[in-house]
């Protein structure tokens, strides 16, 4: 189905504020598994499971999900029948419940070896050290401690169920251009640079960055936000041919009752350019790294290539290349997301066209390919994106833009309890600013300051409906811009 279609339908669908309640109070425990784990024997302390109890399915830990022995009973039921990442989801839950329930660590522990996450299961024994024990966890963990020290044979099959997606760095708050017009410099030399301080509030504090998504509950958060870009530009040839770059940005937010959705971002971007009969070539490499909640996340780094053709003195048509070698680190309730490491690839064809109203719009298609450890988080997809830049005589500003992304995974899960084939994302922003000295008239302001008020929209729509999700966000802020 075309995903904009999609969208429409689960955004009309979406029964306004009671499926809002519901999610927000269950998607903080519902946190999916993604594929099956066949178990094997090996050597080492004794970590086979056996369940004897009723079936548990999924939809009743669904509609209980702070019942504890119902969702113990559920990941010992998948660890006998070697589902290991439903086992590891359910107890992932039930420990950021109650992270002082030794057993359930112990046994959290076990699963994670078996995964083949051996410092991920070391991580959590080390956590029991000092801990008041019973005689017999006392034993377990010993023996745990003994076996750990190598790697059984066996090899994870699917991602964490803590349901941090793929992710996009969002560039919009924190990259270039800046605008020459406002700035009065020239966009080949010299140094330009913006940044903002504000205060945003959201529906859905998990919605990191453009496309994580921590598994928390989705109850409203507000959170302040440090965002920056600066950009050093100069000829390196005599006769002004080729011209050189580096930039840098940065974003900083902080959560007011979420710590763990907290994040930092740091980029670093050099390059040259060139411009051949009005057509300006650029090669470049980027370097990325997020940090959530203090830890560290992700990293990518990798070239990207662009050529700016005029069609027009008002029309470019903009080719994109860009190739990533992507790194996820484990966090520490999110141990398996190493498994999301893999090369990306983006390729975009975009036409922008600037009106003699001080209008500019801008839209695209393009098409990305990502690869991972395992079949079941590799995809492709087509990318779609429009937007708009509007300049008014009194200095006042607005724009908008809206993405979507279309996703076909290799591999659909191995388990029924979440079967994602595909998934189609929409994130927007609209967002109006103006000369702070507009509103202070009377007072010696610099006028690169503006004010800015924003509004954003993300949605996700999958093949499983269980697992879509939505974040409205509202937002202020103070720019420099110079």
């Amino acid at each position: 189905m075309n995903p904009f279609i999609r969208i429409l339908g689960a955004i009309l669908a979406s029964r306004r504020v009671l499926r809002a309640l519901l999610i927000m109070v269950f998607s903080a425990l519902l946190v999916l598994p993604v594929a099956a784990q066949t178990a094997r024997n090996y050597s080492g302390p004794n970590m086979s499971y056996a369940y004897e109890g009723p079936r548990v399915k999924f939809e009743d830990i669904y509609a209980n999900p702070t019942d504890r022995d119902l969702n113990l009973n559920y990941a010992r039921q998948q660890a006998a029948s070697g589902d290991l990442i439903g086992a590891a989801s359910a107890l992932e839950r039930l420990l950021y419940a109650e992270p002082n329930w030794h057993s359930v660590r112990l046994f959290y522990a076990g699963v994670l070896y078996r995964l083949d996450d051996k410092e991920a299961a070391t991580r959590e024994i080390m956590l029991l050290d000092n801990e008041d024990l019973t005689p017999n966890q006392i034993t377990q963990l010993a023996n745990y401690k003994s076996a750990f020290s190598y790697i059984p044979p066996v090899t994870a099959a699917a991602a964490t169920g803590q349901n941090i997606a793929e992710i996009e760095i969002n560039r919009s708050e924190a990259d270039m251009p800046i605008s020459v017009k406002k700035t009065g410099k020239s966009q080949f030399n010299g140094l330009n640079g913006r940044f903002s301080l504000g205060a945003r509030a959201d529906t859905n504090p998990g919605q990191l960055l453009a496309d994580i998504v921590t598994g928390l509950p989705e109850r409203a958060d507000t959170s302040a936000f440090l965002t920056g870009a600066v950009r050093a530009t100069g000829t390196l040839s005599k006769d002004k041919s080729i011209y050189g770059f580096a930039s840098a940005n940065g974003q900083l937010r902080r959560y007011s009752d979420t710590p763990r959705a907290d994040f930092s971002t740091i980029g670093f971007q050099t390059g040259l350019y060139t411009l051949i009969n009005e057509h300006r070539l650029a090669a470049s490499y980027t370097a990325d790294r997020v940090y959530i909640s203090g830890e560290k996340y992700f990293t990518q780094t990798g070239p990207n290539v662009s050529v700016i053709a005029p069609l027009s003195p008002s029309v470019d048509l903009t080719g994109t290349a860009e190739f990533y070698d992507q790194r996820f680190n484990g966090l520490s309730f999110a141990p398996l997301e190493t498994l999301r490491t893999g090369k990306k690839q983006i390729f975009t064809a975009s036409l922008s066209k600037k009106l003699s109203s001080g209008l500019k719009l801008h839209g695209g298609v393009g098409i990305e390919f990502k690869d991972a450890k395992i079949a079941e988080l590799q995809y492709r997809g087509l990318r779609y994106n429009a937007g708009f830049d509007k300049a008014f005589d009194n200095g006042w500003t607005t724009d908008g833009r809206i993405t979507i992304r279309s996703l076909d995974y290799d591999a659909a899960a191995a388990t029924p309890i979440f079967n994602r084939d595909n998934e189609d994302r929409l994130n927007s922003r609209f967002a109006i600013a103006a000369p702070l000295s507009r509103f202070l008239p009377n007072r010696d302001i610099n006028s690169n300051l503006y004010v800015e008020a924003g509004l954003n929209y993300d949605r996700r729509v999958y093949s499983d409906a269980r697992t879509d999700f939505n974040n409205v966000g509202a937002d202020v802020r103070l720019k420099w811009e110079f």
